[in-house]
């Protein structure tokens, strides 16, 4: 297909698949990026977690 002739059915079915298959991989990254980020942020909330309860601990020895 180019600029100087109209474009067919079967043209547009193709361009249509082709832009489908574009979005289905950009999402599928999108997801993959958003649970690397996830699992990023479950970890720091362990360790935050972690040291609460060991900030706690050396608070309750203190007193």
């Amino acid at each position: 297909m180019d600029d100087t002739t109209p474009a067919t059915k079967s043209d547009l079915q193709k361009l249509e698949q082709r832009l489908e298959q574009s979005m289905d991989r950009r999402f599928t990254r999108i997801h993959e990026d958003i649970d690397r980020v996830l699992s990023i942020l479950v970890k720091v909330k362990n360790k935050t977690d972690d040291h609460e309860q060991r900030i706690g601990i050396l608070e309750e020895a203190v007193v």
